[in-house]
């Protein structure tokens, strides 16, 4: 088959990508990423924009690749294994991601430059740590048997003990201060058919306790210069699926900046973004990041459809071969 054939071929498999926010990486999975050349340009990338994500991956101790000093390096992680794959001509149909897994799908799409990008990312980590710090902040994962989950969590939930991800029918993210969450972990630990356990990475997000920093964002996400190439968001080349509410990114300028601000203080709903992404009827669902894990909540929430998961080049090139078969 000839490569325009093959472009053609890949082109017309409907394909959606999806992106990991934070996960709890190991230093492993980070060399075997690295052995990607489209990582590694977009580590040099980041470098040449004064972000050191190799020194970070060098030196840092293992919380901190667990904290949001490393949103970068699991941003440009993600980028570059979606590098790898359009490489490779594989184009998708839509894209999303959950949490900071959604400034990637913006920058798989167009919508986000690589360094614009990297500039948001950084604010929005420095916000959340910033945040963690003053309430000192702890997120549980809360699951049940039964899709009645957050019903039943509900009323244990106070002002500053929130829902911050709702990863499925069955499965919750719990943050807020410390202490505060504590109580609600204890208490929802006598439900009959829940389980609860603390993530790794303590910290506060998703929550309204951080519309109080939201000003911090605002800078950030302002459109610097009128001109195309100076401006902070650019026209979409493959449709975004918002990570709140399922809503679909398809207009230039204002909805992005709106809902990239209003992301730290609100819920992530990804079964709602599972149930947009069913209406593009795709063939595979491929999920990015540096240690997959949305896939287990859309199996969750669509058992029919086939998900793979991509983080080094072995499964980049599994993924290929997938698609062609």
């Amino acid at each position: 088959m000839t490569a325009n054939g093959m472009e053609r071929e890949m082109s017309q498999l409907k394909a959606a990508v999806i992106f990991d926010g934070q996960s709890n990486a190991e230093v492993d999975q980070i060399e075997q990423a690295l052995e990607c050349p489209a990582v590694r340009s977009r580590f040099r990338e980041a470098s040449s924009f004064g972000v050191d994500l190799a020194g970070l991956f060098r030196t840092a101790p293992p919380e901190v690749l667990n904290s949001p000093a490393a949103h970068v390096l699991h941003f440009a992680v993600a980028v570059g294994l979606f590098d790898e794959l359009r490489a490779r001509e594989v184009v998708p149909s839509v894209v999303s991601g959950a949490s900071l897994g959604q400034l990637s799908a913006l920058t798989a799409a167009g919508v986000l430059r690589f360094e614009r990008a990297l500039e948001i990312v950084k604010r929005r980590s420095a916000i959340i740590a910033s945040a963690t710090r003053d309430f000192k902040g702890l997120t549980i994962q809360v699951r049940g048997s039964n899709p009645d989950l957050l019903e039943r969590v509900t009323p244990f939930l106070t002002s500053r003990v929130s829902v911050a991800i709702i990863n499925s029918s069955t499965s919750l993210n719990l943050t807020g201060p410390k202490e505060e969450v504590e109580e609600v972990e204890t208490a929802l630990k006598q439900l009959a058919g829940v389980k609860v356990f603390r993530l790794p990475f303590a910290v506060i997000s998703h929550s309204p306790l951080l519309k109080a920093y939201e000003s911090g964002m605002t800078l950030i996400l302002a459109i610097r210069n009128r001109d195309a190439e100076n401006a902070v968001f650019h026209s979409v080349q493959i449709p975004v699926i918002s990570d709140l509410d399922g809503d679909l990114f398809s207009r230039f300028g204002g909805p992005f900046r709106k809902i990239l601000k209003k992301q730290l203080s609100s819920t992530i709903n990804w079964p709602a973004v599972v149930q947009r992404l069913r209406s593009f009827e795709p063939t595979y669902v491929v999920n990015v990041g540096l240690n997959p894990y949305l896939w287990r909540d859309t199996a969750k929430e669509w058992p029919e459809i086939s998900v793979l998961k991509v983080s080094d080049m072995a499964s980049v090139e599994a993924v290929v071969r997938a698609l062609r078969s």
